[in-house]
């Protein structure tokens, strides 16, 4: 059965604030003035650099598929796509390398 989960971590919907929102939004909008500042362009951070000594995995190796691309039918859901199609037919393909 599907799970209900609350991931919302305690914020409240927009519909039940927005109201408030909105006087104080409008004034604020009022208000500002555009800004004189030049942008700096910001530098790479440290963290997203490669570190040496680091070398990436080699592509796996598929093996051709027995079917014509054609004849296949792609059932996308829980935002995942790709070409099995559902997560069911990706695993199935991952682990026993063949479909149902």
């Amino acid at each position: 059965s599907p799970i209900k989960a609350d991931l919302t971590g305690g914020l409240p919907r927009p519909t039940s604030t927005w109201p408030s929102w909105r006087p104080r939004r409008a004034s604020r909008c009022r208000q500002r003035r555009p800004s004189t500042r030049t942008p700096r362009p910001l530098a790479p951070s440290p963290r997203c650099r490669r570190r040496p000594g680091f070398t990436p995995a080699p592509p796996p190796q598929w093996d051709d598929l027995d079917v014509d691309p054609a004849d296949l039918v792609v059932i996308v859901g829980g935002r995942e796509i790709g070409p099995y199609g559902s997560s069911r037919t990706r695993f199935e393909m991952e682990v026993e390398n063949e479909l149902s």
